[in-house]
């Protein structure tokens, strides 16, 4: 079994000013919001529970959850099929708290023990899910990130033995987290990953970081963080007027 948690907190000041008056993750795609496209894959797994962080405009991502848990719920009902896993928010009612912030707020509402998948809102991807939490299952390893050879301003930096460090594309200034060893690799991060119970158990006892800092840090005391390749499997960020306009002729 596994659960999901989807980064909805955001406050999306890229995308301005279309997230003036609604968050980023009911901006939608293809006549969908991009939260119900991640929500529709995540649970054909299926998960124990799917989680929803939410600061900006949070009273309209839990409307939103609400009407998703019903539509989810009759449509289940309708087709004779098992009810779907319920679908709970995550409030960070002060300030968002970043990925790894908001990972370590959300895991009370998390099954105990249990790997974790983790979803940005704002992708809009067809890389598949199942068999990035196979591949993670396959290992000792404490997170597996899909990633793609493809433009980025920032690459994870990845050997035979894992994640070594992040490379700044522009500068070419890399931050290791230790000395590679073998065959590299510079990939870009797509913004859905699972985690290991081991690595939530690791989380720092800090309210706002990055999940992404965080496994550099694991990296170097040796931990395995690998790298899931989605290949040519369609992926768009919406961050910004011009991304969502591409994902939106993408999708």
């Amino acid at each position: 079994m596994i659960d999901a948690l989807i980064f909805a907190a955001g406050l999306g000041t890229r995308l301005r000013p279309v997230t003036d008056s609604v968050p980023k993750a009911l901006v939608t795609v293809g006549g969908m919001t991009v939260l119900e496209r991640a929500i529709r894959r995540i649970v054909e797994l299926p998960p124990g529970v799917i989680v929803v962080n939410a600061h900006h405009h949070a009273g309209q991502v839990e409307a939103e959850m609400a009407r998703l848990n019903r539509l989810l719920e009759a449509e289940a009902e309708s087709e004779g099929e098992p009810k779907p896993p319920r679908i709970v928010v995550s409030l960070e009612a002060e300030r968002p708290l970043e990925t790894g912030g908001g990972l370590r707020h959300a895991v009370p509402l998390l099954g105990a023990g249990r790997p974790v998948l983790l979803h940005n809102a704002d992708v809009v991807t067809e890389l598949s899910l199942s068999a990035l939490v196979a591949a993670h299952g396959e290992s000792p390893r404490l997170a597996t990130l899909a990633v793609q050879d493809r433009a980025s301003s920032r690459k994870l930096l990845f050997d035979p033995e894992g994640l070594y460090g992040r490379l700044h594309v522009g500068s070419g200034r890399e931050e290791r987290a230790r000395e590679p060893g073998g065959p590299r690799r510079a990939l870009a991060f797509s913004g859905v990953h699972v985690v290991s119970p081991g690595l939530i158990e690791q989380l720092p006892d800090e309210e706002v970081f990055s999940i992404t800092d965080h496994y550099l840090a694991v990296a170097a005391s040796g931990a395995r963080i690998e790298a899931f390749d989605i290949g040519a499997a369609a992926w768009s960020e919406i961050g910004t007027p011009e991304r969502l306009a591409a994902a939106r002729r993408a999708f």
